[in-house]
């Protein structure tokens, strides 16, 4: 298990930021400033939002920041981010089974939200074990895999994988891929299909 809290935040993007990723200079300037862990920022694959990935020794310090007077000033940075009019900023903080660092330093990285059906949830978690098994074996697809519980949203599952690209994502879950056979398992044990969103990160 690893021990840090991770935030995932992320907004719709402006249309200068998505053309200019160093319009963000000012906005990771204060977070690292704020957290001496990794920080990753990018833009989605499929629904064009800026994501940023912290990592906190403990939400606490996160939350903390948030608390304090510095939060005001760095909140003012957000809107040449965002489009005209704003933008709602979703953010969480998930604890992984193991050090996710390797997936958000991959080509691409796949956050998978997934709702277990009730009392499905140990099931769900065991299938999602088991392929990130697998993956280690398949390094010409992946890098890896590793799976949180979101602490503000305890009913869902978060799993993050990194990829080559993906085109390596579609062929791993393709009809003759190697992880179809658990999509296959996870269908009943699910309320629906997983919100998925691809993310090519840079660290900061």
């Amino acid at each position: 298990m690893s021990g840090y809290s991770y935030e995932i935040a992320h907004w719709s993007a402006s249309e200068a930021v998505k053309k200019d990723f160093g319009l963000t200079k000012d906005v990771v300037k204060t977070m690292k400033e704020k957290t001496s862990l990794p920080v990753f920022g990018g833009v989605s694959v499929e629904t064009s939002e800026l994501f940023f990935m912290l990592t906190w020794d403990k939400t606490e310090t996160h939350k903390a920041f948030i608390d304090s007077p510095d939060y005001v000033p760095f909140k003012a940075l957000f809107p040449p981010l965002m489009p005209d009019g704003g933008a709602t900023v979703e953010m969480t903080h998930t604890h992984f089974d193991r050090d996710p660092l390797p997936i958000w330093n991959a080509k691409v990285t796949e956050h998978a939200w997934l709702t277990p059906e009730e009392g499905k949830r140990d099931a769900l978690v065991e299938t999602l074990g088991r392929m990130a098994a697998e993956l280690e074996g398949l390094p010409e697809y992946s890098v890896g895999m590793a799976i949180g519980a979101i602490e503000e949203k305890p009913e869902q599952v978060l799993a993050v994988i990194g990829w080559h690209s993906v085109e390596d994502h579609k062929k791993a879950v393709g009809p003759d891929g190697p992880c179809r056979k658990y999509l296959v398992e996870l269908g009943p044990n699910v309320t629906g299909p997983p919100d998925v969103v691809h993310v090519p990160y840079a660290r900061q």
